[in-house]
């Protein structure tokens, strides 16, 4: 076994080969890890072909990471999973991600599951490779972490919120690699860079996993740390992008509003999820002068009885007045609606 390798994957989470973004989620994981001289291999179904996962899994890496969503992404990832015992029976994988971290009680009982990491997964994964090396046994110590033993189920503590600002970019390291890959594909498309610049959201979607994963908790890094970060992507070559927060604009405004005004001077193209009664005219005049091409608003009914049913915390009058706004401007919009 290479006790200092670990691999991360992320499956196939598409039916639609030409949708394809960034895999923050493990790029996240792993620069955190290589900050703490961890070796980190990845491998992400959308860019790379079976034989390097397969070559990854000989390796005998200390563990195998899989992130999942539900729904289409999670029989891959299974599949997968499948195939990394075949050919290392040994191997421990460890689950992450949204459906893992909500349901990992029954992610647990699949014995294509060893470990799951709940919630943010930075420090988690950090604590539970380190204890893997040492060749431990016990991991009740381990905050945010699920596993089992002989069989038997134990869910550890959830773990506190990380410091954002502690973070790395997710595109250091061999993220890198990753990135420019992306960058190669992307022609023009906007949707496959991705980039963070804040965690959670303060709303209470009742169909929302931010209420179980961030808590409500809407946490925006600071400037400094923005224009770091949006520096170095520029000088990687990333030019148009698309904001992986949960809602855009939903922490401090006037954060949001230099972030703007600095992707303006930057000259990004960018796309973000917004809630539909967050925008002035003023507002929307700041979004289109700083490189906003796309906007993606989470309507889901025009109904005051279905919004007030999901607790989306906004009413058929709150969404005419946001879309009266959003027609005096001329940037393109998607409206999702629950069916």
């Amino acid at each position: 076994m290479n006790k200092n390798l670990v691999v991360l994957s992320y499956a196939n989470a598409s039916p639609f080969p030409y949708h394809a973004w960034t895999p923050l989620a493990i790029l996240s994981l792993g620069s955190y890890l290589e900050q703490h001289g961890i070796e980190v291999e990845y491998f992400d179904e959308r860019i790379h072909k079976m034989k390097r996962f397969k070559e990854l899994v000989r390796r005998k890496p200390l563990l195998l990471g899989l992130s999942t969503m539900t729904c289409f992404q999670i029989k891959n990832t299974i599949r997968l999973a499948k195939l990394a015992k075949k050919i290392n029976p040994g191997i421990p994988l460890v689950w992450g991600g949204t459906h893992p971290s909500m349901m990992a009680e029954q992610t647990l009982e699949s014995e294509m599951v060893d470990f799951v990491v709940k919630g943010e997964g930075e420090q988690t994964l950090l604590e539970l490779v380190k204890a893997l090396q040492e060749g431990r046994s016990d991991f009740s110590g381990i905050d945010g972490l699920g596993w089992k033993k002989n069989g038997k189920i134990t869910l550890n503590k959830d773990r506190d919120f990380l410091n954002i600002e502690d973070l790395p970019l997710p595109y250091d390291g061999k993220g890198r690699d990753i990135l420019l890959e992306y960058i190669r594909r992307s022609g023009d498309t906007l949707e496959n860079i991705g980039y963070e610049s804040s965690r959670g959201c303060p709303h209470k979607c009742g169909f929302c996993y931010n209420v179980y994963f961030h808590k409500n908790v809407c946490r925006v890094k600071s400037m400094e740390k923005i224009r770091t970060e949006l520096f170095k992507l520029k000088e990687l070559g990333v030019n148009k992008m698309t904001f992986y927060d949960d809602t855009f604009l939903a922490g401090r405004k006037d954060v949001m509003v230099n972030i703007v005004e600095l992707l303006r001077e930057l000259n990004f193209k960018w796309i973000a999820n917004v809630r539909i009664n967050t925008f002035t005219p003023d507002l929307l005049k700041k979004f289109k002068e700083g490189g906003c091409v796309y906007l993606f608003f989470g309507v889901e009914s025009p109904d005051d009885d279905v919004l007030k049913f999901i607790r989306k915390g906004q009413n058929r009058r709150m969404i005419d007045e946001g879309i009266k706004v959003i027609s005096q401007g001329d940037i393109p919009t998607l409206y999702s609606l629950m069916i």
